[in-house]
């Protein structure tokens, strides 16, 4: 108590000076809506003060400040914010609430019994000087974070001026703990789109220099008008993160979330790290005994009887994968798996994996082709400009890598054999994404393995699904899809009827029914297995004066199809 008593007295003798000395929540996160960018150790750097000009002038600015830290460990026992702003070259005709025209300025003076020291940001270089841009708060920030209000007013004087432009808050619940998260915002008007920014600097002052170890900008983005453009970005999937302080670990522990393969991926994947130090975490929702290292020791541990375990597994770089088929037969003295994952990218979709594992340890591993009934190239890709579907490589995944994994996927699998022969193998499968929602999606696969001068073939068909994908100018379409399969019996066989993607919720006016002009048709399809290469479809028919319908999949793999509109 004497030492806060005494920081109050002094407090008392500097101009503007604000007493803040209150427990935060310990996150360091955006907020649910607001799309998160993270800059690792941000390129803001803080240069020794020694002017004593400089020192002055400093002095003349509202400071906030923070006691109680141990002189012995950290250096300090007191340290000191002053915060300004000064107008950014450049941007002096912007009004300064639609466009911010001022960025922040920042000195941190730390005290012990011997002495202090003094330091500032230095002037950012050009590419990263919009990290600093602010403006005023919102006037509702403070009602809608009143912990934020208590700790810049703590119990000295009233606020200052910079209370109403950044917020400084100790980072963690830990009082003693000289972690500092400095919070600030500005907005951004463009022709066709407004977007504000909540800044989140984390100021380290552990070593008693200051360093900008992280930054998050959280932001706020909101089409204006009917460009194109605009609609585009608003449609995007964004990253969302998450940290919060682990005392054990002495870090925060972040999740973060990105979508899975494109912009506009309808899956997210997500990746665990330690905020300071970097590395990886393991996710705070499993247990790090859960997971399978990679494909190959979940063959191992199902061939040799040692787990009964073969649905959902989480697998590392893959996430929740189920066994569809296990066959002993198809090459000498060789196990032959198959297995489903989440797949990437605009349309839900399960990654095909094929494993072969031989009697004496060799293994290969080998994603399964896969292309679409209605023309698709693959399910598992990204879109560009969203006119051409640019299939997914390696290695060309926008949050596909193996550190981001869509942990969280509610995904299940029903299989049945369409035929089997000597060196041949082909079944269907019945994905269903959501299944304890009130409207989950179904997709169906047909898998075709065959041995061929002892290698497998393998091959897929996405026969028929749900989905539904985004096509521009804020426009969405359910996929192109079969929408009608009569098999022949005991064969990998069917005539298909299929049409393109569709809008079936749309008017005669706007939106369009379909993605592109001129006619749009149905048509059939013989879907056959070509020796020595896959699926293979000739058309048999098509048809341009009928009309697309919504087409329904049951959980059995049946299709149902609606009344034409």
């Amino acid at each position: 108590m004497r030492g806060h008593t005494l920081l109050r007295v002094i407090c008392l003798l500097l101009p503007a000076c604000a007493f803040a000395q209150v427990n935060a929540k310990g996150q360091f996160s955006c907020g649910e809506n607001q799309r998160a960018s993270l800059y690792r150790r941000p390129d803001l750097n803080f240069v020794a003060v020694g002017s004593p000009d400089a020192i002055k002038q400093w002095k003349t600015r509202p400071v906030l400040a923070f006691d109680g830290f141990d002189a012995v460990k950290y250096g300090f026992t007191r340290a000191e914010f002053y915060r300004w702003h000064l107008p950014v070259p450049g941007r002096e005709d912007f009004d300064g609430t639609n466009n911010s025209k001022d960025r922040l300025t920042l000195a941190v003076r730390v005290v012990n019994p011997g002495g202090e020291r003094w330091f500032e940001l230095a002037n950012p270089e050009k590419e990263t000087e919009d990290q600093l841009y602010i403006q005023p708060l919102d006037q509702n920030d403070a009602s809608e974070n009143p912990e934020d209000t208590i700790e810049q007013h703590g119990s000295g004087p009233k606020p200052d001026e910079m209370f109403g432009w950044i917020s400084i808050q100790l980072a963690t619940s830990d009082v003693g703990l000289p972690l500092f998260i400095l919070k600030y915002q500005h907005s951004d008007l463009e022709v066709y789109s407004a977007n504000s920014f909540e800044n989140k600097l984390l100021v380290d002052l552990r070593t008693s220099t200051p360093q900008s170890v992280n930054l998050v900008s959280c932001l706020v983005f909101e089409p204006i008008g009917g460009a194109c453009s605009a609609q585009d970005e608003g449609h995007e999937g964004h990253d969302t993160l998450e940290c919060q302080w682990d005392t054990k670990a002495g870090d925060f522990h972040c999740t973060m979330t990105t979508p899975y393969g494109s912009l506009h991926a309808v899956r997210t994947a997500q990746t665990d790290f330690y905020l300071l130090s970097g590395k990886p975490a393991n996710p705070s929702s499993h247990d790090p005994a859960d997971f399978v290292s990679d494909l190959r020791d979940l063959a191992f541990l199902i061939r040799n009887n040692n787990t009964n375990q073969t649905e959902g597994v989480l697998v590392s770089g893959l996430g929740p994968t189920t066994l569809l088929e296990h066959f002993k037969d198809l090459l000498p003295q060789t196990d032959v798996f198959v297995f489903a994952s989440p797949g990437a990218g605009d349309m839900l979709n399960a990654h095909l994996s094929l494993v072969t594992l031989q009697a004496d340890g060799k293994f290969d591993v080998q994603a399964i082709p896969k292309w679409g009934i209605a023309g698709d190239e693959t399910d598992e890709y990204k879109t560009n400009d969203h006119k051409d579907v640019v299939p997914i490589n390696a290695g060309d995944l926008y949050g596909a890598s193996e550190s981001y994994v869509p942990i969280d996927a509610d995904d299940g699998y029903r299989t049945h054999i369409l035929e089997q022969r000597p060196r041949f193998r082909a079944f269907d499968t019945i994905l269903t994404v959501g299944s304890q929602k009130s409207s989950p999606v179904h997709v169906i696969y047909w898998v075709g393995l065959e041995a061929v001068d002892g290698k497998l073939v393998a091959n897929a068909v996405r026969l028929a699904g749900e989905s539904w994908v985004y096509g521009g100018c804020g426009e969405e379409y359910m996929e192109g899809t079969a929408r009608s399969i009569r098999r022949k019996a005991g064969v990998a066989e069917a005539t298909v009827g299929v049409q393109g993607r569709y809008n079936p919720e749309s008017s005669s006016a706007f939106p369009p029914d379909y993605p592109t002009e001129g006619p749009n048709c149905v048509w059939t399809d013989l879907l056959h297995w070509k020796a020595g290469a896959g699926f293979r479809v000739r058309k048999l028919a098509e048809d341009c004066k009928a009309p697309h319908r919504e087409v329904k999949i049951t959980d059995d793999g049946s299709l149902e199809l609606s009344s034409s509109k």
